[in-house]
């Protein structure tokens, strides 16, 4: 069923919009401070190579990321979705990069995630991988590319770490996916 906004109503959602906007550029700002000044870099001239890994920062790993939890640390995450947005995730200090399989309606204009196919995702996984030095990847399987059976689950994972460059996959399941989940962290 589709609701209908009136117009009070889509300037209450453009009101949450920006408060949630507004709440995310103040995290990243805090981010940005305890992390030190960043570059600017632009899609037309991409960063220098110094300028795209802050100065003396580690690779972030899972066992980071399991640290920062362990000590309640802030663990930033952001969506990116080609090289250029990577490498301001790397300026920023970001700790997971998430290649979202939502880059299907924003960034290439279908009408749901569904669409995407595992080409295109490991298209985009590449480019942020190119401009991510320091973060950790973290890419999404595609609707219909771990659904139908364990072996197939293990194969598409494997192709987005090998093909895609991504350090760990994501995928939207339920608890019928426990075993393709378990493949997939296992071994099939």
């Amino acid at each position: 069923m589709n609701k209908v906004y009136s117009r009070s109503s889509s300037k209450t959602i453009g009101t949450m919009a920006f408060a949630l906007a507004a709440r995310n550029s103040k995290l990243m700002r805090q981010v940005a401070v305890a992390r030190g000044p960043i570059s600017r870099a632009y899609s037309a001239r991409p960063a220098s190579e110094s300028g795209r890994e802050p100065a003396g920062r580690p690779k972030v790993t899972i066992h980071t990321i399991k640290k920062l939890y362990s000590e309640g640390k802030p663990i930033a995450m952001m969506t990116a979705y080609d090289y250029p947005t990577a490498v301001a995730c790397e300026q920023a200090g970001i700790d997971l990069v998430l290649v979202g399989d939502s880059l299907a309606m924003v960034a290439l204009g279908h009408e749901d995630t569904s669409q995407i196919t595992m080409d295109e995702m490991m298209h985009h996984s590449r480019a942020v991988a190119r401009g991510t030095r320091s973060g950790f990847i973290v890419s999404d399987l595609p609707f219909g590319t771990y659904h139908t059976d364990d072996s197939t689950a293990v194969t598409n994972a494997i192709r987005m770490v090998k093909e895609g460059r991504a350090e760990a996959v994501k995928l939207e399941a339920g608890r019928r996916a426990a075993s393709r989940i378990d493949a997939i962290v296992n071994g099939a």
